[in-house]
Parts: C-alpha cells; structure tokens; sequence
C-alpha cells in the first residue's frame, strides 16, 4: 500500500508531495511491486504538475534505501526530523 498527500507551500504557487507510506507485504517482496506503486506515484505528480515528491525512511531500511535511489531520489543530507508527542 501507499498513502501520500499533496501539500501546497507557503507563498508559492506550486505544490510538493508528501510520501508519507508504502508497504509491501513480506510475502509479496522483491517483486516490483515497491518500484511500481513509486513510478504510479510519479507520473500522478507529473500528471498535476508536482515537481517535488518527499519520503522519509529509517537508515537500516536498506531495501527502501536501495529503491529510492533506483528511481533516482537523493538523499537529504541537510534536513533533520522532529517528531512531537501529543499532550
């Protein structure tokens, strides 16, 4: 499965697009099933003009790390996460 939104950036025209999931049962792996929900999702951000797509991954994720360079994705080097708990 996959779950993305698209998000439209303060003062500016344009939109980016959030990847936020993307699953593949274990049982179904190594089967490109990853690979084409991505491409899917590139050509719905060409379709609406989306120049940008995000996803955020673990560093010991190395089958996600492998993907998202395979499509041609570059790592964020200068970015750090912050995640907040809700009170």
């Amino acid at each position: 499965g996959l779950a993305a939104y698209e998000l439209m950036l303060y003062k500016s025209e344009r939109a980016d697009m959030f990847l936020r999931d993307i699953a593949v049962k274990p049982e179904h792996r190594q089967h490109g099933i990853g690979r084409m929900l991505m491409e899917e999702l590139k050509k719905l951000c060409k379709d609406r003009g989306i120049k940008r797509a995000f996803v955020m991954t673990e560093r010991f994720n190395i089958a996600a790390l492998e993907l998202f360079k395979d499509l041609g994705g570059q790592p964020e080097m200068d970015s750090i996460v912050f995640t907040f708990e809700a009170e």
